[in-house]
């Protein structure tokens, strides 16, 4: 995916990376569409990363997915 959104090898995680999550958002600069990407590793047993929660070109809100995950958790009474 990365390679046809033009980052290639430079947003690529490492080898040894199997899971992670991913932000981005598309806009244009200069007159040309691109994309903006956040690649994070995740771990089994590690707290979830904040990425950011794109709402438009201008506009990024932080996104806490493990405080997002906990209270869905609790809601459901799974935690």
């Amino acid at each position: 995916m990365l390679d046809l959104l033009g980052h290639g090898d430079a947003l690529a995680l490492p080898s040894a990376v199997s899971l992670y999550a991913v932000a981005y958002r598309p806009l244009v600069r200069a007159g040309a569409g691109e994309i903006d990407v956040w690649p994070t590793p995740l771990a089994v047993g590690q707290a979830l990363p904040v990425l950011p929660l794109a709402l438009n070109a201008e506009l990024c809100l932080p996104l806490d997915l493990e405080a997002t995950y906990t209270a869905a958790c609790q809601r459901r009474r799974l935690a």
